[in-house]
């Protein structure tokens, strides 16, 4: 879930033009975005696992 906290801040920084420091949140969701489909997903159970 630490990926959906991060990409839902960025989007109420950006709708409500609240101060963020999206040069850094943007890079971090994106990491974690891309270590979970690494990592987590298994071709075998076409699934999601921990």
């Amino acid at each position: 879930m630490c990926w959906v906290a991060i990409d839902r801040a960025i989007r109420i920084a950006l709708n409500r033009g609240l101060p963020a420091e999206l040069y850094r949140w943007g890079p971090v969701r994106d990491t974690i975005y891309w270590r979970i489909l690494d990592h987590g997903w298994s071709p075998t159970r076409q699934a999601f696992v921990q």
